[in-house]
């Protein structure tokens, strides 16, 4: 549910454009559902804020979410570089900018990742 109303909070943040704001609610989002997994796999809640570390951990539960964030080309690779510093950058750096055509991508896949949590961490507790 954390995951959820951090995406919804990044909907209206996008609405209004206020895209540093939203790309910061973003990686919220994202932050709150990596840690979902681990919680319900490991019951374990890392003080850990870089996406990168978080995907990292939570991908031993799923293969499924290596292929959330494409990284393959230098391009995808920037963007979710870019989200995982929008925590900092979407807060406090004055030079951070992100637009909506990145927002709109990075988005896309913060939904799927949404999504996949969902399903495995349900998947999960019903096997308890």
């Amino acid at each position: 549910d954390t995951a959820k109303e951090f995406y919804i909070d990044f909907d209206n943040a996008f609405k209004r454009k206020s895209y540093k704001k939203a790309a910061f609610e973003l990686h919220q989002a994202s932050e709150a559902a990596y840690k979902a997994i681990l919680l319900v796999f490991e019951n374990y809640n890392p003080n850990e804020h870089f996406l990168k570390t978080l995907s990292k951990m939570a991908a031993k539960y799923d293969p499924a979410l290596r292929s959330i964030f494409p990284k393959k080309t230098y391009a995808e690779d920037k963007l979710f570089k870019k989200l995982d510093y929008a925590y900092i950058g979407g807060r406090y750096d004055p030079k951070y900018t992100i637009t909506k055509e990145e927002l709109d991508y990075l988005a896309k896949c913060v939904k799927k990742l949404l999504d996949r949590t969902k399903v495995i961490c349900t998947q999960r507790l019903k096997a308890f």
